[in-house]
C-alpha cells in the first residue's frame, strides 16, 4: 500500500469515525442504565448545572456507606465527566438521549483521531494497511460497548480521548532533537485533564513515551523525561486534591473479589492468571458480555488447575514474545507491549481489581490487542502469494468485522434500560452472584413503584428467584437475605420473612433495618415481645431514625405500654418537623384505649394540619370536640 499522506490519513480516518458513531447510535433511544445516578442526569450536582460545577470541582467523585456498619467509603477525585454532563443539564435538562448521543460523538472522535495518532507516530508506508485495519478493529470491537453505552463510563472515553490528543501533540514536541516546551506543556496539560477524567489515563504516561522511542521519535533519555513528567502529572491529580478533600477509599466485599478478603497466595495468583486468560479470552471472543463479572466467573484457589496453568503459561509466552519483538522493532510487538501496559493495572497485581474484570478495563489493552493482530494478520497476507489464502485472509477478515458489528448492535440493545441489561446479563452469567442480586433489587424497585397487585405480585417472586440464586452461590453475601426477606415481607409470606431476616443477623448482627423490619413483621403477627425487642435493637442502633421511632410508637400503642408511648410520642414531637408521623394512629390510642377524647381531639388536629382529610373527618371532629368541651384549633 502505498504511503498515507496527510490529506488522504484525513479523509480515512473521518470515515472511520462516522462508522464508529453509527455503530452506536441505537444507544441514543436508551434510557439511564448501571450507575448512571452516581455520574450522569440523574446526579444531584449534575441537576445543579453551570451552577454545580465549583462543588463538583471541590468534592470527590462520589461516596458510598456500608449499610451493615456505615463505614463512608470515598470514590476518587473525578470531575471532568460529571462537568460534561452539567453542562449538558443546563442546555437540555435530564435527557438521557442527548447524553447517549455524546458518547456516540465522543468515541466517533476518539476512533478518527487514533489513525491520525497512529500515522503520525508510526510513519513509514509499510505499517500504513496495519494502521488501517487497527483502527478499524478498534471501532467495531465488542468490549467497547460498556465504554459507550454506559453514560457514567464517559469518563473512560474522556480519559482516552485526551490522552490520545495529548500524544498527537507531544509527537512534534520532540522532533528533529529539538524540544518543544510550549507543545510540551500543553501535551502535559491535556493528559493532567484526562487523568482527572479517569485514573485510568495514567497509562498513557508509559505508552506515548514509549511509542515514541519505539519508532524512533525520540531517544531513549529523551523519552525516559518525558515519562518523568507525565509520572508526575499523574501524581499531581491524585495526590493534590487530598489536600482540600477527605482521603479517598472504598469499602470492599468478597463477591467483589475473594482477594479483598483472603490475602493468601493461593487466592490471589489464580485470580491474577486466571483473569489474564478470561481478558485474553473476552479480547479474542467477545460473548457473551457482561455489566458485571465478580464472584464465581473467573475460577480462582487451585493452583494446578488446567485453566491456572493455560494462563500462566500463555501470560509468560507473550511476555517473551513481547521483549523479543521489540528489540527487533517489530509493529506486532509494539502492540503486544500497549495490550500489557493496558491490561497491567487490572490483573489483580499490586491491589485487588473491583469485579475482577470488567469490560472497561480493557479500552486501552484492547487498542494494542487490535494493532498485534493487525500487524500479525498484514504480514501473514504479504508473506504469500497464494491468490486463495489471500481471498481467503478478506473473508475472514470481513466476516469478523461483520461480527463484531452484530454484536455491538445486538449488545447496545442490552443496554435500554437496567432492567433489560439485568435480565439478559444473568441469562448469560447465571453464576455471578452480583449480577442475581442487581436484577433481584430491580424487580423489588419495580414492584415497590407499581400500583397493580397481580404485576406487583409477578415482580416480586421473579426478584425471589434471583435473590434465592445469589444466596446459592454465594451464601454469605452481604445483605442478600435481607433482600430475600423483604421480598416475602412485600408478598405476605411473613414466616419465609422472619426467617431470611433470622439468618441475615447471623451474618450481620447490627443491621438496623433489618431488625426494624423483623419488629414490623411481629407486630403484624401480634408478637408483641419479639417486635418490641426487635424495634427498641433498632433504635440502639440509630436512635435518630424517625422512621424506627414511629413503628416502635405502634408497638408500644400495639401493647398498651403507657409509659413508653408517651415517651417515644415526646422524643418524636420534639425532633419531628414534617415526618409523617401516624397521629391518627396516636390519638386513636387515646380515645379508645386511654378513654382520653381531649387529648385525642389534639392528635387528631395535628394529623388534619399534616393533610390526613377523610370523607366527614372534620364535622364529626366538630361533634366530638362540642361534646367534650375541648378547643378546637387548626392550622388549616
Amino acid at each position: 500500500m502505498a504511503r498515507l499522506c496527510a490529506a488522504r490519513a484525513w479523509r480515512i480516518s473521518a470515515l472511520l469515525g462516522i462508522f464508529a458513531f453509527l455503530l452506536y447510535i441505537n444507544t441514543i433511544p436508551n434510557d439511564y442504565s448501571v450507575d448512571d445516578t452516581k455520574s450522569a442526569g440523574q446526579n444531584e450536582q449534575v441537576k445543579k448545572g453551570l451552577a454545580g460545577i465549583p462543588e463538583i470541582l471541590t468534592t470527590l467523585w462520589d461516596f458510598s456507606e456500608d449499610p451493615n456498619t456505615g463505614e463512608i467509603g470515598y470514590f476518587e477525585y473525578r470531575p471532568i465527566s460529571k462537568i460534561t454532563f452539567a453542562i449538558e443539564y443546563e442546555l437540555f435538562g435530564a435527557n438521557p438521549h442527548i447524553s447517549h448521543g455524546i458518547n456516540s460523538i465522543l468515541y466517533g472522535l476518539i476512533v478518527a483521531l487514533l489513525l491520525i495518532v497512529l500515522r503520525r507516530t508510526a510513519s513509514p508506508s509499510e505499517q500504513t494497511a496495519v494502521l488501517i485495519l487497527a483502527t478499524l478493529i478498534f471501532a467495531a470491537h465488542p468490549i467497547h460497548t460498556e465504554v459507550v453505552a454506559n453514560l457514567k463510563n464517559r469518563e473512560v472515553l474522556l480519559g482516552f480521548l485526551l490522552g490520545l490528543i495529548s500524544w498527537w501533540v507531544m509527537i512534534p514536541a520532540t522532533q528533529g532533537g529539538k524540544v518543544n516546551l510550549g507543545r510540551m506543556a500543553l501535551a502535559f496539560f491535556l493528559f493532567s485533564l484526562g487523568v482527572a477524567s479517569k485514573m485510568d489515563a495514567g497509562i498513557f504516561a508509559i505508552v506515548i513515551p514509549g511509542s515514541l522511542w519505539f519508532f524512533n521519535k525520540a531517544t531513549i533519555k529523551t523519552a525516559v523525561l518525558l515519562g518523568f513528567g507525565y509520572v508526575v502529572c499523574f501524581l499531581l491529580v491524585k495526590l493534590m486534591p487530598s489536600i482540600w478533600l477527605p482521603e479517598w477509599h472504598r469499602v470492599y466485599y468478597y463477591w467483589e473479589n475473594p482477594a479483598f478478603k483472603d490475602p493468601s497466595w493461593q487466592v490471589r495468583a489464580t485470580i491474577v492468571f486466571n483473569s489474564f486468560l478470561y481478558n485474553l479470552r473476552l479480547l479474542v471472543f467477545p460473548h457473551p458480555l457482561s455489566f458485571y463479572y465478580g464472584f464465581n466467573t473467573v475460577p480462582f484457589g487451585k493452583v494446578f488447575s488446567s485453566y491456572f496453568i493455560a494462563g500462566i503459561s500463555l501470560f509468560v509466552l507473550l511476555v517473551v514474545l513481547t521483549f523479543y519483538g521489540i528489540l527487533r522493532r517489530r509493529m506486532w510487538s509494539f502492540g503486544l507491549a500497549v495490550f500489557f501496559v493496558g491490561i497491567a493495572p487490572f490483573l489483580n497485581v499490586v491491589l485487588p481489581v473491583t469485579g475482577i474484570i470488567a469490560d472497561r478495563y480493557l479500552f486501552v489493552s484492547s487498542l494494542g490487542f487490535c494493532i498485534a493482530t493487525s500487524a500479525l494478520g498484514v504480514n501473514v497476507y504479504q508473506g504469500v502469494s497464494n491468490r486463495i489464502i489471500k481471498l481467503g485472509f478478506w473473508v475472514i477478515m470481513v466476516g469478523t468485522i461483520g461480527l463484531m458489528v452484530t454484536k455491538v448492535l445486538t449488545r447496545n440493545q442490552d443496554w435500554e434500560n437496567r432492567l433489560t441489561l439485568y435480565r439478559k446479563d444473568a441469562c448469560s452469567y447465571p453464576n455471578s452472584a452480583k449480577v442475581n442480586v442487581m436484577l433481584g433489587y430491580r424487580l423489588s424497585s419495580l414492584a415497590k413503584e407499581s400500583t397493580d397487585n397481580e404485576i406487583r405480585s409477578k415482580l416480586l417472586n421473579e426478584a425471589l428467584v434471583h435473590f434465592q440464586k445469589a444466596k446459592t452461590i454465594l451464601p454469605t453475601m452481604e445483605s442478600v437475605n435481607g433482600d430475600i426477606g423483604y421480598a416475602h415481607m412485600e408478598l405476605g409470606n411473613y414466616v419465609q420473612a422472619i426467617r431470611a431476616y433470622n439468618e441475615e443477623l447471623a451474618l450481620e448482627y447490627n443491621d438496623v433495618n433489618v431488625h426494624n423490619n423483623l419488629g414490623v413483621l411481629y407486630l403484624r403477627l401480634g408478637l408483641l415481645e419479639p417486635s418490641v425487642d426487635h424495634f427498641e435493637m433498632a433504635s440502639r442502633i440509630d436512635s435518630m431514625n424517625l422512621n424506627i421511632r414511629v413503628d416502635m410508637l405502634s408497638a408500644y400503642i400495639f401493647g398498651d405500654m403507657k409509659s413508653n408511648v408517651e415517651k417515644e410520642i415526646s422524643f418524636i414531637e420534639q425532633n419531628d418537623s414534617a415526618l409523617n408521623v401516624p397521629f391518627v394512629e396516636v390519638a386513636d390510642y387515646f380515645l379508645r384505649t386511654r378513654k382520653d377524647t381531649c387529648k385525642a381531639i389534639g392528635y387528631y388536629i395535628k394529623a388534619s394540619d399534616r393533610g390526613f382529610d377523610e370523607p366527614g373527618y372534620e364535622s364529626w371532629l366538630l361533634k366530638l370536640t362540642s361534646l367534650k368541651a375541648c378547643t378546637f384549633t387548626s392550622t388549616r
